[in-house]
């Protein structure tokens, strides 16, 4: 697993914000979004930043509606992938 410095580091890299974790339960646990994920765009806004990450999600369409892109590395492979 990723430390979170590394994350960061990659979120930044990747012009997105990293993930810390989610809700069990939640809509984006739901969807598969878990720790060390890069939100690289919300219904197809990018997201640099939180800012731009919460104005994505509060002008876009309901928690359970949302479109969103993320790149999630892959350790064992040593690359990052996005979905």
């Amino acid at each position: 697993m990723l430390k979170w410095e590394d994350v960061t580091r990659l979120a930044n890299r990747l012009n997105g914000v990293p993930v810390l974790g989610c809700r069990p339960g939640s809509p984006a646990a739901v969807a598969g979004v878990r720790y060390g994920d890069i939100l690289m765009a919300v219904n197809d806004v990018p997201t640099p930043d939180w800012a731009a990450y919460i104005e994505a999600r509060q002008n876009g369409s309901t928690e359970k509606e949302a479109s969103t892109t993320a790149a999630r590395y892959m350790e064992e492979a040593g690359h990052v992938r996005s979905r």
